[in-house]
């Protein structure tokens, strides 16, 4: 390669070299479909994940209690001892995805320049990280595309149950887990909420659009369900709240923007230090996400990340490989990174709740 002096049986060693330095940098400025990746930023990091091997997920819950507690008088004797297991165990499949890097020997050394070279090699493993988090970013808030999807995750559109008919209140409704194509089921990660009561999540119905009646189902329910929210400026900061969060779309975060600039709003905003740059909502953090400005159902998600988890695998989650020559065209090198992940619950009814357009009965 006379015009860069690079051999091509080098060309894997530089990517290999180039790569390892630019890992510690800053990246490239990019108009990408999503300037945030809100799920792969902060609830994969902050919100600390899971990690487990294994050939799937698994993990367990107690949805009873063992009935064993009565009123007595004295010196009253028991005359049964009622022992069962009441460890429910959930399952969850794993998924996976992998993007590639593909790096072509006549393109790299037709460009003069070892800066040009190098440039070309980051900005295409800038690209292939941009693909595979965009692929998980928005299956985050999805579901799988129909019973029979094994490729994709149970993300927040699934673990989160809906109801058909019409019920603007709400309650311990939420027992029907949808996929992509409208169909739904009862079981969730094994468990099925039509036989255990206590696997079911607070929903709701809203308004199409964000209004003070919508708001105030979310009242209703974050009461109802208990969900933590902070009561002074130390639980405000606490680390426990920053994994509380309000998901919508951009249209509703704008809507409700509207609201509390109307008059007195709902927001405990004295314990939001930064009013302009940040709303909240009953000191919870609202976080609109373009991911749901095209939600089925118009979808709400009020989420306590401590009980809903992505979980990784300790062996494969951002994996690279060392560049990898083609067999079959000897000019080719790829780097490829796989992931291994899943979303768990190991408890519905305090993970959170949501509220969605009615659905047809």
């Amino acid at each position: 390669m006379a015009g860069t002096g690079l051999a091509n049986q080098n060309i894997g060693q530089l990517i290999l070299s180039t790569l390892a330095a630019y890992k510690d940098v800053p990246k490239f400025e990019a108009a990408l479909d999503f300037q945030e990746y809100y799920f792969v930023d902060q609830v994969f990091r902050r919100n600390n994940y899971q990690e487990q091997s294994g050939t799937q997920v698994e993990f367990r819950c107690v949805l009873d209690n063992n009935g064993s507690a009565r009123h007595t008088r004295l010196f009253q004797q028991r005359t049964d001892h009622n022992k069962r297991d009441l460890i429910t165990r959930g399952v969850v499949p794993w998924v996976y995805a992998d993007a590639e890097a593909v790096y072509e020997a006549h393109i790299l050394t037709m460009n003069r320049g070892e800066s040009v070279i190098v440039n070309e090699i980051k900005t295409e493993y800038f690209a292939t990280y941009a693909s595979l988090l965009k692929i998980i970013e928005e299956r985050a808030v999805g579901s799988p595309d129909s019973s029979t999807d094994d490729l994709n995750p149970q993300g927040l559109g699934h673990i989160f149950g809906l109801f058909a008919g019409t019920n603007y209140t709400g309650g311990f409704l939420g027992q029907r887990h949808y996929y992509g194509d409208g169909t739904n089921t009862t079981s969730l990660f094994g468990i099925d909420s039509a036989t255990q009561p206590m696997w079911r999540n607070p929903a709701a119905n809203r308004t199409p659009t964000l209004d003070a009646g919508t708001m105030d189902t979310m009242r209703y329910l974050s009461i109802i369900s208990e969900f933590k929210t902070p009561n002074d400026l130390r639980e405000y900061y606490s680390d426990r709240n920053m994994r509380r969060r309000v998901l919508w779309s951009q249209n509703d975060h704008a809507a409700y923007e509207r609201l509390v600039n109307l008059g007195p709003d709902d927001r405990n905003g004295d314990l939001n230090p930064f009013r302009g740059a940040g709303v909240t909502w009953r000191g919870l953090q609202c976080v609109p996400l373009a991911t749901m400005n095209n939600d089925t159902y118009n979808r709400i998600y009020v989420v306590d990340f401590s009980y809903i988890f992505p979980v990784i695998h300790g062996n494969w989650w951002m994996r690279e490989d060392e560049p990898i020559r083609d067999q079959n065209q000897r000019h080719v090198w790829t780097v490829g990174i796989d992931c291994q992940y899943a979303y768990g619950c190991d408890n519905l009814r305090r993970a959170g709740f949501v509220l969605f357009n009615p659905i047809a009965a």
